[in-house]
């Protein structure tokens, strides 16, 4: 007796779990083996970070991700920020900062972008990004974090070149605890 084409926008824990139910997701793994646990969904989707979405096809959640690419030019040298993620294991990732930080509901791209930037690498100065695409065609797949759930992903691409004042040839380095579990990410400069 599930509901077709209920948006879940705002919730409790409570809330998620007969939404989850009634729609026939099981999150009893969540929160193991490399999942996100339910109180993190509880967050996500508070924080305006996504939302979730009965449909013939099951769950999906609905997020819009913000993909930075940034550069360093120095002389004639280009830099670009490469990093590496560690949480239980190492992914090299596509991106400086690969969406790991949601655009919110009502944020715009770039908005979002300035927040990733921040809350990832502490910048608070001018960093010029540019928007270098859209995705127009959301990729739906199924949720690695969240097993049970699909996921919509629509990702906005921007590249940004770092000042002086913001350069750290050593690199930067961001630690968060989620669910348990500390999550290493490692920024350094590789000449491009």
């Amino acid at each position: 007796a599930s509901v077709r084409n209920e948006t879940l926008v705002q919730t409790t824990e409570e809330q998620l779990k007969e939404f989850l139910t009634r729609n026939g997701v099981n999150y009893s793994s969540w929160g193991r083996w490399g999942s996100r646990s339910l109180s993190s969904l509880v967050e996500e989707i508070n924080e305006g970070e996504s939302r979730l979405i009965s449909t013939n096809n099951g769950v999906v959640r609905d997020v819009q991700s913000a993909l930075i690419d940034l550069y360093f030019q120095n002389g004639e040298k280009r830099f670009w920020l490469e990093s590496e993620t560690h949480r239980e294991k190492i992914r090299s990732n596509e991106h400086t900062i690969s969406g790991k930080i949601q655009v919110r509901f009502g944020e715009s791209p770039e908005e979002g972008a300035y927040r990733e930037l921040k809350e990832e690498l502490g910048f608070t100065g001018i960093v010029l990004l540019k928007a270098e695409a859209q995705e127009v065609t959301p990729r739906v797949k199924p949720s690695h974090i969240y097993p049970g759930l699909q996921s919509v992903i629509q990702g906005f691409l921007f590249t940004g070149d770092l000042t002086h004042e913001l350069y750290v040839p050593h690199g930067y380095v961001n630690k968060e605890i989620k669910d348990g579990v500390t999550v290493t990410t490692y920024f350094k400069w590789k000449e491009v």
